[in-house]
């Protein structure tokens, strides 16, 4: 019995251990919230966005001009910076009452293949990126290195001009 136990023991430690030095799952092309949501390989994002409090300030500017603008965003799901920021900007997102149908996201390999096409209309050099528009014109992109959290730097790109 105690052999039994302490094979199936070294049995889990073996089948932990080896999950554990899995590469991510990389996703490319479109992809939605919900993807990321329901796919048990990407726990990082709902702990993330479940975890995430935005500034409050800010959520309120987004919140007033969330009819007003699109964002497509280019991620990658085996990288780190995507790990921590696209779940936060996620939850302002949600938080703010944008329609999620207007946000467009492109999973990009480590190559940052995935969407071509977009990835040169819109110079995307690393990853998490996210391109505001106002109808087909770019009002601003967010992209590495982050110097502030980014439902402000967000906030400050669609703050009304001051009259």
């Amino acid at each position: 019995m105690k052999r039994l136990f302490l094979t199936g023991l070294f049995v889990m430690i073996g089948i932990y251990m080896r999950a554990q030095t899995q590469p991510p799952k990389v996703l490319t092309g479109s992809i939605t919230e919900s993807m990321l949501a329901n796919d048990p390989a990407f726990p990082w994002f709902y702990l993330g966005v479940n975890a995430y409090q935005p500034d409050s300030s800010a959520l309120a500017v987004i919140r007033g001009q969330k009819d007003l603008f699109q964002v497509v965003a280019f991620v990658g799901t085996w990288d780190s910076l995507t790990m921590q920021v696209l779940p936060a900007f996620c939850k302002t997102i949600i938080l703010s009452g944008y329609p999620l149908n207007k946000l467009t996201m492109y999973g990009l390999d480590q190559q940052l293949n995935g969407e071509e096409r977009l990835t040169k209309k819109y110079h995307v050099e690393s990853v998490p990126t996210f391109v505001i528009l106002q109808g087909k014109r770019v009002l601003g992109v967010l992209a590495p290195p982050f110097r502030q959290p980014i439902e402000i730097s967000l906030a400050h790109l669609l703050q009304p001009p001051a009259e």
